[in-house]
């Protein structure tokens, strides 16, 4: 039983490594703001496992979408904080040192298990799902907390906790010394005192507050009382130290697998929620194979969308289209405009729609691919002994290894260590040796006549203000390069023309 596989095989097989090209994308980012800094839940694992086939994101496009009920994502917010109340209540078990303080949060924490798990069954009954998914859940909820298993674990703690609310003890303080004996009958000397100088009142007397240990472990003090009352009562005890005993274990797998899914769908709608309320769009997208149209409508980068969101800043959105035979976005235009941005949300968008989360964009048609591949510049490393354009090199060769027409490649401008002419050379190359294979992507560079090189490219450019050549629009447009970089227009902005550095001298 799983809301994001197909199988309980294929929700096991989920990798740890960091993908290749995350940083480049920067979904390092993104995935941190989402699972926060401790991941305690583990769920950079499955945002780092793009989902195996098209059922599977249509699978979780379906529970994304019925996590738009209210009543639905109540009933899972519900559960994942009561599941994680239980974690407390397991970690304070971890903690403590006398035995039968751990059997009692274990006895707590199991009681606590029980009502959330029956209280989800029902809220999600009465919510009436529609994903496959869900629907699913909510027949095997229903058959657990009807299952012998689960009814002897509800009855056990229920009754252990009732023998354990009705012991009651008598406590003597001597000086130094404490005694525990059976419960005597004594009078509540609290209530004799009370009425005592009740007399004596006038109006309402000033509090006094008195602050205790927050500490949930128990004292020595509190341990030797323990031990006295566990003499008192040995029948007790033993029947709490069988419980330990049978279900040390009794979260049952496939709710733990449950509880770690629906913090993958929680933490990311989160996560979209505030850009949403910002107004920007996020949409479903269709997922197609390679032979056909991929497109976006008002896409945007999420991890930049995040920053601007924060600062109230507005959020430039885009567009693309690649119509076969067009496999590749070649863009280019002035620095500052926006082009890595784009190449990076071309990436964001084919990675999340694998993932089978809803996107950024008003509408979209992303490819199912095999691989994603980046090749963005980097500092030169000493330690691989190589010149930056080598390692250009090296890298770009084993990315053309292994690529094929369900690739998708996003280049940020290669090759910028070297001449134009060497540049316009090798992107030539790798460019063909792209289109022959039929891998689809993005390309950012300098050398803006590459994109008259073949019919699957299309040139797209980055745009500036029309009255004003030094402000950046980031609107990235489907037009013909036109081999301007206003390279002059930002140098008087920043007062490093030449006439402008001469007058300062």
């Amino acid at each position: 039983m799983s809301l994001l596989f197909e199988n309980t095989a294929a929700a096991k097989d989920c990798r740890d490594d960091v993908p290749d090209g995350f940083r480049d994308l920067n979904l390092d980012q993104v995935i941190a703001a989402v699972v926060g800094d401790e991941d305690r839940y583990r769920l950079k694992p499955l945002f780092y496992t793009p989902a195996p086939n098209v059922d599977t994101v249509s699978k979780r496009h379906a529970v994304f979408h019925d996590l738009e009920d209210d009543a639905i994502r109540r009933a899972a917010q519900a559960f994942t904080d009561g599941i994680g109340r239980v974690h407390e209540c397991r970690a304070h078990m971890d903690n403590a040192h006398h035995r039968h303080e751990k059997t009692r949060w274990l006895v707590d924490s199991a009681a606590r298990y029980c009502v959330i798990v029956r209280g989800f069954a029902a809220a999600l009954t009465e919510a009436h799902p529609e994903a496959s998914g869900f629907a699913d859940l909510v027949r095997w909820l229903n058959d657990y907390i009807a299952s012998e298993a689960f009814l002897t674990l509800a009855d056990t703690t229920e009754a252990l906790l009732a023998e354990a609310d009705d012991i009651r003890y008598d406590v003597l303080i001597r000086g130094p010394r404490i005694e525990v004996s059976p419960f005597g009958e004594e009078p509540d000397y609290g209530d004799v005192i009370a009425a005592t100088f009740e007399r004596f009142r006038h109006g309402e007397a000033n509090e006094r507050h008195q602050k205790f240990s927050d500490s949930l472990v128990l004292n020595t003090v509190e341990t030797r009382v323990l031990e006295q009352v566990t003499r008192l009562f040995p029948d007790i005890f033993e029947r709490f130290e069988a419980f330990h005993q049978e279900h040390a274990d009794y979260v049952d797998p496939v709710v733990a697998r449950i509880d770690r899914e629906l913090q993958f769908c929680l933490h990311y709608r989160r996560y979209i929620a505030t850009l949403q309320t910002a107004g920007l769009p996020f949409c479903y997208p269709d997922i197609v194979n390679s032979n056909e149209p991929i497109e976006a409508y008002e896409a945007f980068d999420l991890a930049l969308a995040k920053q601007l969101v924060a600062h109230s800043e507005p959020v430039v959105t885009n567009d693309f289209e690649l119509t076969p035979p067009e496999r590749m976005l070649l863009v280019s235009g002035p620095n500052q405009g926006g082009k890595t941005t784009f190449a990076r949300m071309f990436g964001q968008l084919h990675w999340f729609a694998r993932l089978g989360c809803p996107v950024p964009g008003r509408s979209a048609r992303l490819m199912f691919w095999s691989a994603l591949y980046t090749h963005f510049e980097r500092a030169e490393d000493i330690r691989n002994l190589r010149g930056k354009l080598e390692d250009d090199l090296v890298r770009m060769h084993a990315i053309l290894e292994h690529i094929d027409r369900e690739s998708i490649v996003i280049m940020n401008e290669i090759f910028s260590s070297t001449t134009t002419d060497d540049a316009r050379y090798l992107g030539e190359r790798i460019l063909r040796s792209l289109i022959e294979a039929g891998a689809a992507g993005v390309c950012v560079t300098f050398i803006d006549d590459l994109a008259s090189l073949d019919a699957a490219i299309v040139s797209m450019a980055s745009t500036v203000d029309a009255n004003d050549p030094a402000i950046r629009t980031f609107q990235i447009k489907r037009k013909a390069p036109d081999g301007r970089a206003y390279a002059r227009s930002l140098a008087e902005k920043h007062r490093l023309t030449r006439e402008a550095l001469e007058a300062r001298l």
